[in-house]
């Protein structure tokens, strides 16, 4: 990011862009009055910027993962339900292939999480933490 001007106006884009009643670029730009051209230029030229927008896209992403964890108990529960006999067969059936297919998921998302881990060491690099306590 350049001078304070610059900044400033950078600052109010980015926020614009995360806001979701902006629903494109060229909404975000024009809500803050900064033209399309100079968010495009900013992205590829401007390394402070795009690691500004990252690291704020991060914290936001952040936020909702906590949010998102909050509701796995009762997100659980909701399947669970949908499990117990009474419930239409499709609808069981549904649920019971999404509890499988998510669990599969997981198990091949943990794997690949302990092989690159793995990997890491053996080149002598530290692996980078996929989650860090709030």
């Amino acid at each position: 990011m350049a001078n304070n001007g610059t900044k400033t106006r950078q600052s109010r884009l980015i926020a614009a862009l995360l806001d979701p009643a902006n629903r494109s670029q060229a909404d975000a730009c024009a809500a803050v009055g900064v033209p399309v051209r100079t968010l495009q230029n900013w992205l590829a030229n401007d390394p402070a910027f795009l690691a500004a927008l990252r690291q704020t896209e991060s914290a936001v992403i952040d936020s909702a993962g906590r949010r998102l964890l909050g509701l796995v108990d009762d997100a659980i529960d909701a399947i669970g339900d949908l499990l117990k006999p009474g419930v239409a067969d499709a609808i069981r059936l549904r649920a019971a292939g999404e509890v499988l297919d998510r669990l599969h998921t997981w198990r091949q998302d943990t794997i690949f999480e302990d092989r690159l881990a793995s990997l890491e060491r053996e080149i002598g690099n530290e692996p980078i933490e996929t989650y860090t306590e709030p």
